[in-house]
């Protein structure tokens, strides 16, 4: 019996489900969500980024097979950076070769809001000097704007992946409701929609409020070869080392910026809500 258990667990399989994006949405506190479920196996970690490689090597797959319950019913990872098309092209290609019959989750948040949590997250990291005005001085090819543009990415994966496939949530929808939401994406996977944690009514928001990262914090990272510099956060002794108390603040989104944006985003936000059949009533646009 424990020599099969080994054997299945070197073995794994292959994930069913994705959790594509997007980025500063919510996606973790979505991850958290679905593992509470007893027929979801979500990943530890969370972004595997196996789609974001153009050639993964067999040992690579064997690697990502690794991380997945092949008894799960549902086996799940959540990587933002699949709808960043403009920085990881083929992602979608990729995955329908590998996983063709694979549900996708897409979680979004006003296109706005989510620029300015961007714009934030990348301050605190110091990975960004500029203001976000600077920032957003040509919003076309922009890295900022594109994964905000959410009907486009969706555009991406719609050649290779049936529409019933893929199912869109929202941040807003979550907070407002999150055991309704989470039963409507239970009944989406083909789970029992009748679980409901009290941990969903808490587990909803947005990793914005942490302190910027020290001097150093970033070379120090490399040298322990860390590729993202938040892990570093939760270690007792190297987080309030490495990052400050102090979070950096939302920027000031001006009037004349604010235009140029739901210029940008409004013909996507249409295009979004017709495929969805979602308002997105709380947006801004």
């Amino acid at each position: 019996m424990g020599d099969r258990g080994d054997e299945r667990e070197a073995q794994g399989a292959l994930p069913n489900m994705i959790v594509i994006g997007a980025m500063k949405c919510a996606s973790t506190a979505l991850h958290r969500n679905l593992s509470l479920h007893p027929e979801i196996a979500m990943s530890q970690p969370k972004e595997l980024r196996f789609f974001l490689k153009q050639d993964p090597s067999a040992e690579a797959l064997a690697a990502y097979r690794s991380h997945f319950n092949p008894l799960a019913p549902v086996r799940g990872e959540s990587t933002p950076g699949y709808t960043r098309g403009s920085v990881y092209p083929g992602v979608a290609a990729r995955m329908a070769a590998l996983i063709p019959e694979a549900r996708l989750l897409y979680i979004v948040r006003d296109p706005i809001d989510r620029i300015c949590s961007h714009w934030r997250h990348l301050v605190a990291a110091r990975r960004e000097p500029r203001s976000l005005e600077r920032c957003l001085d040509d919003l076309d090819d922009n890295p900022l704007v594109d994964p905000s543009l959410y009907r486009a990415q969706l555009d991406a994966y719609l050649p290779h992946f049936a529409r019933d496939r893929i199912y869109v949530t929202s941040l807003e929808t979550l907070r407002v409701d999150p055991v309704a939401e989470m039963r409507e994406i239970f009944g989406f996977l083909g789970v029992a929609t009748d679980f409901v944690s009290p941990r969903f009514q808490n587990a909803i928001h947005v990793s914005d409020q942490r302190g910027r990262a020290r001097l150093g914090a970033t070379t120090l990272a490399r040298l322990l070869r860390i590729k993202r510099l938040g892990t570093l956060r939760s270690r007792p002794r190297l987080g309030p080392l490495l990052f400050t108390r102090q979070p950096v603040p939302l920027p000031v989104v001006s009037d004349p910026l604010r235009r140029r944006l739901e210029d940008r985003f409004r013909d996507d936000v249409a295009g979004l809500r017709e495929f969805t059949g979602a308002a997105f009533a709380d947006w801004s646009l």
